[in-house]
């Protein structure tokens, strides 16, 4: 640590006050996470396999997407 420039000390330490943060008010015990993961992830079938193109041609990106957005957009008029 005593290498990091001084703004990466800064996010470090604003990092370190998040996780202090969360875990105060976020208090799950590794047994719990685990069987909250296994319970999430437990299935009785396996997942088919992607399909690709299957909704080929049925998206579309209109031709003004890269136009700049207009002032109201920004300010909410």
């Amino acid at each position: 640590m005593d290498q990091l420039p001084d703004s990466s000390l800064v996010e470090l330490a604003k990092f370190i006050e998040f996780l202090q943060f969360k875990t105060q008010y976020n208090t799950v015990t590794s047994e719990e996470a685990n069987q909250l993961n296994s319970e999430d992830h437990a299935t009785d079938e396996p997942l088919s396999p992607r399909v690709l193109g299957l909704h080929q041609g049925q998206g579309w990106i209109s031709e003004d997407f890269n136009a700049p957005l207009p002032d109201e957009f920004w300010l909410g008029e």
